[in-house]
């Protein structure tokens, strides 16, 4: 009789904005680093969005599957697939909607009116994250490999 182990279930996640200095890894120049699903056509599309709207080029990238989200995602704690979108500043991080919300709020009008979202307790605004998140590639597909950056996007990219 051999003996199995029970199943794992994925790492809890830590509250949606969590303090911490980041400043040593935030390259600068960049107000904040966004560690995304390389292979999901979502998190690509979101991604395709903010760097679409980024004037200031404030943001960089990095999907969480590549080396460059590496010392971001240990620094966290969340290991090499956090499964969610990840928005890591200089001051602290945020996972989820959270997230979304505070890279919004630095792309300028009117995308930083999302803002007023952050009055909503982030265990609501979460629960419609959760079920896009757990059902994107499934209604949005899958790459075979992470996205790769044009020549002009390069720089944004970690």
């Amino acid at each position: 009789m051999s003996a199995t182990s029970p199943p794992t279930s994925p790492p809890r996640l830590p509250p949606p904005r969590t303090r911490a200095d980041f400043a040593d890894l935030v390259p600068v120049g960049a107000e904040g680093v966004v560690l995304f699903d390389g292979y999901c056509h979502l998190c690509d599309r979101s991604v395709q969005f903010v760097l679409d709207h980024d004037r200031r080029r404030a943001f960089r990238f990095a999907p969480s599957q590549s080396p460059g989200a590496a010392p971001f995602l240990a620094r966290c704690g969340l290991g090499s697939a956090p499964g969610t979108i990840v928005f890591v500043e200089r001051d602290g991080w945020s996972v989820r909607s959270t997230a979304a919300i505070r890279m919004a709020r630095r792309l300028g009008l009117p995308w930083s009116l999302a803002t007023i979202a952050l009055i909503v307790p982030a265990a609501l605004r979460d629960v419609a994250y959760r079920v896009i998140a757990r059902n994107r590639i499934r209604w949005f597909g899958q790459r075979d490999t992470c996205r790769i950056p044009t020549p002009e996007e390069t720089g944004q990219f970690l």
